[in-house]
């Protein structure tokens, strides 16, 4: 145990120097307490901010999804509708004994299903 009335190497009485490095200790826990609530506080702030950034970037990947799939829907029913006039403009020109492509297809789905 220190006796606090005998002085320390700097001239200081024993009492005062464990005073200084009480202090010393105090400051320094106090500093890494603060530095910590600092970092946990940036940290939330990122979370935060990164959130926000995925949910915006989420919004236009839907968006160009839910474009891209209308325009695929459309392409779609536009190369129907010009098959099925260009059919019907085949159709037209032949003769009646001539078979369409359609029934042509039918024959040939029949045959594979019955050999």
């Amino acid at each position: 145990m220190k006796k606090w009335t005998l002085p320390s190497p700097n001239g200081r009485p024993a009492i005062e120097q464990a005073a200084v490095e009480v202090a010393g200790e105090c400051r320094s826990c106090a500093a890494t307490e603060v530095a910590h609530e600092e970092v946990h506080a940036l940290e939330q702030r990122t979370k935060k901010l990164a959130n926000k950034l995925s949910r915006k970037s989420r919004k236009p990947a839907r968006t160009a999804h839910k474009t891209t799939e209308e325009k695929a829907r459309d392409l779609v029913n536009r190369i129907e509708t010009v098959e099925k006039k260009a059919e019907q403009e085949q159709d037209a020109s032949r003769p009646a004994s001539c078979p369409t492509n359609r029934n042509r297809r039918k024959r040939v789905a029949s045959t594979l299903m019955l050999g």
